[in-house]
């Protein structure tokens, strides 16, 4: 038979078994959510760089197509130039060719 003391001792022990538990699961928790909060962080890291990363390569590809860009407008600026320039040459023949022709025609 068992006496009140000796039940009173069976649950004291079953309730300090139980405190044990339940203080186990709580640090086991506590470290659960500490691991998870580590893993966001560095998710949350990784992305960033990632994103970065990203942002980076679309700002160098549109600074080269932005560049090509400029090189095209600046040959095309170029190639108007010489033109213009060979029409001057052009229009600087004939308007000598004229002065010359108005020059002779006062001669005589």
């Amino acid at each position: 038979m068992v006496t009140v003391a000796e039940a009173l001792d069976e649950i004291r022990s079953a309730e300090e078994e139980a405190k044990e538990k339940v203080e186990e699961a709580r640090r086991r928790a506590e470290e659960i959510v500490e691991e998870a909060e580590e893993k966001a962080e560095k998710l949350v890291q990784k992305a960033e760089k990632e994103a970065e990363a990203k942002a980076n390569e679309i700002l160098d590809k549109k600074v080269a197509e932005a560049e090509e860009e400029a090189k095209k407008i600046r040959r095309e600026g170029e190639l108007r130039v010489e033109e213009l320039e060979r029409k001057a040459e052009e229009n600087l023949d004939a308007a000598a060719e004229r002065v010359v022709e108005i020059l002779l025609k006062g001669k005589t």
